[in-house]
């Protein structure tokens, strides 16, 4: 065990801000969802606290499992974690399905992915709980647990586990795609451009975590540092999906408060005009009750307010 290769300050900070910023961001959304009550709104809250979860996880991993030594506990998380991103099977079409312009058809697919990822995450809940050697082992360790500090506490992973990121790249690619189609279709850049970027860096975040086993070699532009890349990409995917539809929020509450302002001259001209000629100026209803009138009107027949709605025409 004192031959492990230790944890980096930096393998721990990358995870740690990523929290920060995660959790930062869904209380922003939360509140924002709370006042409106808009779907487009949840969809990003949820989203930021899978992400929440997942580097948080990933952080607490590193730090109880791999600095202190807690096999048991840095499993418990490692756990956590990979069910966190498990669902991102419903989250992203749920983003999709709110923020995107999709043709009927489109929709219906994209339906199909929502529902469907929401049956899976499901699925594989119960069997990382029920058989947990098939998605993270309790039992198998990692095969370089007793290499790197930062793999000390983590299991081997089973079938599910691969199954299970087999329909994330699945899923992710129809995302890819449905986001290529809007940005080609409807000129949507101001939002969707940065999104684009946000998932492309993640995808091949993924890809460069995924490699490391194999190649040896971490293709980025840090080549010697060993960090998750996919908690980076993924947090870097979420950020830029809560910075574009917090720009959209501005954008909306800026065209609210010109409205207003235009409604509030409009209301001033009106009260001027009605408020400003010797000229009666009322109305009535369909049984001829005067429902309202300016101050000419009630100077004049020598009433009050508290006439609208009960004074008849006939009667003046």
């Amino acid at each position: 065990m004192e031959n492990l290769v230790r944890l980096t300050a930096f393998q721990v900070l990358i995870p740690t801000v990523s929290m920060g910023l995660l959790a930062a961001g869904s209380l922003l959304f939360l509140y924002i969802y709370m006042l409106y009550r808009s779907r487009l709104y949840l969809s990003v809250f949820i989203l930021g606290i899978l992400g929440f979860i997942f580097v948080g996880s990933e952080a607490m991993i590193l730090f109880i499992g791999g600095q202190y030594k807690n096999i048991e506990l840095g499993r418990q998380f490692q756990r956590l974690e990979q069910l966190a991103a498990t669902f991102f099977l419903f989250a992203i079409p749920f983003l999709v399905n709110e923020l995107l312009v999709l043709s009927p058809k489109l929709k219906k697919i994209n339906k199909f992915f929502m529902y469907s990822g929401l049956f899976l995450a499901i699925f594989f809940t119960f069997v990382a709980f029920l058989f947990p050697d098939m998605f993270i082992s309790f039992t198998r360790h990692h095969p370089k647990w007793l290499i790197n500090e930062a793999d000390y506490p983590r299991g081997d992973i089973g079938l599910f586990y691969l199954l299970r990121d087999g329909f994330l790249c699945i899923w992710i690619l129809f995302f890819l795609g449905f986001l290529i189609t809007d940005l080609i279709m409807h000129k949507n850049f101001k939002i969707l451009l940065l999104l684009f970027v946000g998932i492309i860096v993640a995808i091949y975040s993924a890809i460069v975590d995924m490699l490391y086993p194999y190649t040896g070699i971490n293709y980025d532009l840090m080549p010697n540092e060993i960090f998750s890349r996919f908690s980076l990409g993924i947090t870097f995917f979420i950020l830029t999906a809560m910075v574009g539809l917090t720009r959209k929020f501005i954008e909306s509450a800026k065209e609210v408060e010109e409205t207003y302002r235009k409604l509030a001259i409009s209301e001033k001209k009106y009260r001027l005009l009605i408020e400003g000629t010797q000229d009666w100026i009322f109305t009535l209803n369909e049984n001829f009750i005067i429902q309202a009138a300016n101050k000419s009107f009630l100077k004049d027949n020598r009433v009050k307010e508290d006439v609208f709605g009960k004074l008849h025409f006939i009667e003046l």
